[in-house]
């Protein structure tokens, strides 16, 4: 009985140190993160990409801290700017740091459980308002070469007003920004492309390759048609289309691996209904093209 007791607390005691080891290979050095950005306007519209490199660690107040190099070709006006930036991520145990001027502050914190929250102090703007981050729920989550992590749906008390992830992996934090950003109207970071280790490819969000970039001088107004999608879904997508002038050529879904899962061609002019209770939850792209050919990409949840 005894030596049973023992096993167990050995067992134990090595499950958690092996999911703390795992935490601690949160940004190991040759990660990179692949993020949308762009903006659109009257006279310009512009997809590009924001990019993250761990480039090495150093020691910071004792403390040893990955370097992030931050990377973008283009402003929020289109032009060439190529800005870097080094920034700092310390790591301990199963909370992940900010670091600025030798200040730590806390940017995830996967102890936290469902029903709990912590706390982002702002440092990035005046006067500082702070962030609550709420955990909504936990689950595993299948990164596109087959590994697993935990995936945290959280929501945040300023999502009004600053960029928050919806979902963050405790492989490699948000998928809508590594860090905690304001939002800018017309311009801002979007959507994580891809997510590798050694350039080896991790996770791929869906179909424009990781450093895709594109710019035009003008846009046409129907690039952004007037509809509205409830997010998150369960056993069907809904698509309001009460405003929309343009009809809807046509709309297809798929996997966040890229896999072709639906279609529907010529959907009636009226709000659109797709069943989808058949489908495991989980991310999907849904992609919908209109009949004057503009097209536009949407995140869809299932829970």
């Amino acid at each position: 009985m005894k030596k049973l007791l023992l096993m167990l607390v050995l067992l134990f005691m090595f499950g958690s140190g092996l999911h703390a080891q795992q935490l601690l290979n949160f940004a190991p050095v040759g990660a990179e993160w692949y993020y949308d950005r762009g903006m659109t306007g009257p006279s310009l519209s512009a997809t590009f990409f924001k990019r993250f490199q761990c480039i090495g660690t150093t020691e910071i107040d004792g403390k040893e801290c990955r370097v992030i190099q931050q990377y973008y070709k283009y402003d929020c006006e289109g032009n060439t700017i190529d800005s870097v930036l080094n920034r700092y991520l310390y790591v301990d145990s199963l909370q992940v740091y900010e670091v600025e001027n030798n200040n730590f502050y806390l940017l995830y914190d996967f102890s936290k459980t469902v029903g709990e929250y912590w706390v982002i102090p702002e440092h990035w703007v005046y006067p500082p308002y702070n962030d609550t981050i709420f955990v909504d729920s936990i689950k595993p989550f299948v990164l596109t070469n087959g590994d697993t992590c935990q995936a945290f749906w959280v929501t945040n008390t300023l999502r009004n007003y600053a960029y928050y992830y919806r979902i963050i992996l405790t492989r490699f934090g948000g998928t809508n920004g590594l860090f905690h950003t304001l939002q800018l109207s017309g311009c801002g970071d979007g959507d994580l492309r891809c997510y590798l280790e050694d350039s080896i490819l991790v996770y791929k969000d869906y179909y424009r390759e990781c450093d895709y970039s594109y710019i035009t001088g003008g846009i046409p107004e129907s690039i952004t048609p007037d509809i509205m999608i409830p997010n998150p879904v369960s056993d069907h997508i809904t698509i309001l289309t009460s405003n929309n002038k343009i009809p809807i050529k046509s709309i297809e879904i798929y996997s966040m691996t890229g896999q072709f899962i639906l279609s529907v061609s010529h959907p009636s002019r009226e709000n659109i209904t797709i069943p989808f209770s058949q489908y495991h939850n989980g991310m999907y792209i849904m992609k919908i093209l209109w009949q004057d050919q503009s097209c536009k990409t949407y995140k869809i949840i299932k829970l």
